[in-house]
């Protein structure tokens, strides 16, 4: 029993969980502020109204700089470890929230959660893609995007109602951390420690050298590519309520249309696989096309059922989008970069979400549109349909064009006419970002050691890992 993961072996399920697990905890920091942020002054007498917009901020400015601390010590250390600490110290603050009594102790608590949180972002991406491969790692990567929209649905609406009982109660989700810590020996087999490969290259005698173990052109295209598809769609959420308002409907209409958007992101994450099969060359222009048209619905009329089509229609393609960039990361370097790879496309959602308000707020000042509630998705519209005029030229240019340079996994960008015939070859039928030629020169290697009676038998076997032929549940790495 256990799920396909692509290598010849089954994952258990009681591992599959632990890492979905791992995926919400990445998440849930400043969730629990949100259902008492109108309580807080109350609470506190005294507490500022920066203050409190501290306590819901401050998670996700921890993580910026965290999420690449965690990744590079992802690079040097033991995975497990650090996915251990960081989830006990995400529960150490969850823990401590029911004890502080004070306006800077909340402050510091959100703090100490969103480095947890920021720390093992990294980690989370390169657990599942180090484990999964093909068509199984987009599908868990689907998997994971909607069942976390999915919980966070929920959770919006349940930590609502646990804060009617006690404003404390929502922070009992800060104590989910302590499930993972609570799985990590089921988990440990399926972890490739990064020191492991350390062993490996030094054998081979290379240094470790970002540049060349990721392709970074491919990575500031997709990081691009995925900051922006957030910026544009957290202003779904962010102003919705001020436009409804304006428009005459309830709060409650606010909150039924932002919680579509959990709900698109859900289901498109449920049919990654076939819409992408349906989509194929044509993913990045279609999901900006997308997203054009759900902030066209959403400026052409005042009814939420449009509205919420709307947003409806643009959270789906971001659904495709999220999902679609992590797993093309994960192709773009080794597994020892992966984990500082993955570390600057996840930090790219922290950006959108912070830069979103702030740029709409220029532009409004530019444009002299400040009272105007419809703003915030003319503006998106705009930049989304400039957004997918450029990728959509990009594309066709790039469509019948031969490519001169490839990116070699330790060799970093070279130029094809520079390869062997065999390469070449392999290059041009197997288009992609990143190429892994070693298969080529274990041949050459093990011929040239043939050819030289006195050299010693033993270097002509390749280093390489080889996976299992039938499907048990024990990894490769594990044996």
């Amino acid at each position: 029993m256990g799920v396909k993961t692509g290598k010849g072996w089954n994952l258990p399920i009681i591992v599959l969980v632990d890492i979905y697990i791992i995926w919400v905890v990445t998440s849930i920091a400043g969730l629990a502020i949100s259902p008492i942020e109108g309580e807080l002054k109350t609470i506190f007498p005294g507490s500022t109204e920066l203050e409190i917009q501290l306590i819901t901020t401050m998670p996700s400015l921890a993580c910026i700089p965290f999420v690449f601390i965690g990744g590079a010590l992802g690079t040097k250390f033991n995975n497990l470890w650090i996915i251990n600490i960081s989830c006990l110290l995400f529960f150490a603050a969850g823990c401590l929230f029911f004890i502080a009594d004070s306006m800077w102790e909340l402050i510091a608590l959100s703090v100490v959660a969103g480095i947890g949180a920021g720390a093992l972002s990294p980690l989370s991406v390169t657990v599942l893609s180090n484990i999964f491969t093909g068509k199984y790692k987009t599908r868990q990567f689907g998997i994971t995007s909607a069942l976390l929209n999915a919980v966070l649905m929920l959770a919006v609406i349940v930590t609502g109602y646990m804060a009617e009982v006690h404003w404390r109660l929502p922070f009992l989700w800060y104590l989910l951390p302590i499930l993972p810590v609570i799985l990590s020996p089921w988990l440990k087999k399926y972890i490739v420690e990064p020191t492991k490969q350390d062993k490996e290259k030094a054998k081979q005698k290379v240094k470790f050298n970002f540049a060349k173990e990721c392709n970074v052109r491919a990575l500031v295209k997709y990081c691009i590519f995925y900051g922006f598809i957030t910026f544009a769609l957290v202003s779904t959420s962010l102003f919705i309520p001020f436009m409804l308002q304006t428009y005459g409907f309830k709060s409650g209409v606010a909150g039924d249309l932002t919680s579509v958007v959990y709900f698109g992101i859900m289901l498109s994450g449920f049919l990654l696989n076939p819409i992408l099969n349906i989509l194929k060359k044509t993913t990045f222009d279609m999901i900006l096309l997308g997203m054009c048209v759900g902030f066209f619905l959403m400026v052409i009329s005042k009814d939420p059922i449009v509205i919420g089509c709307g947003i409806f229609i643009g959270a789906f393609f971001y659904g495709v989008g999220q999902p679609y960039a992590y797993n093309l990361c994960t192709n773009i370097s080794t597994p020892v970069a992966s984990s500082l790879t993955m570390a600057w496309l996840i930090i790219m959602n922290s950006v959108g979400m912070l830069l979103c308000p702030v740029v709409v707020s220029w532009a409004k000042a530019i444009f002299h549109t400040k009272l105007d509630p419809s703003f915030p998705y003319y503006f998106m519209l705009i930049l989304s349909i400039i957004a997918w005029i450029g990728v959509l030229i990009r594309r066709l240019y790039y469509l019948k064009k031969k490519p001169k340079y490839a990116f070699v996994f330790g060799r970093g960008r070279v130029a094809i006419n520079t390869l062997t015939a065999d390469e070449q070859a392999y290059v041009f039928a197997n288009p992609g970002e990143a190429f892994d030629l070693s298969s080529f020169e274990k041949p050459q290697m093990a011929t040239a050691t043939a050819a030289a009676p006195a050299a010693d038998s033993t270097t002509a076997t390749p280093t390489a890992t080889t996976s299992k032929p039938d499907n048990t549940t024990t990894p490769p790495s594990a044996t």
